[in-house]
């Protein structure tokens, strides 16, 4: 649990990252 704490906002920045490109996605493909 120890190594998920430095990772969190590593993997925030990265859901917010994929976040952003499926929201462009959905707007290519509407």
């Amino acid at each position: 649990m120890t190594l998920i704490r430095p990772i969190s906002p590593i993997w925030v920045g990265m859901t917010d990252f994929v976040r952003y490109k499926y929201k462009l996605a959905l707007i290519i493909d509407t």
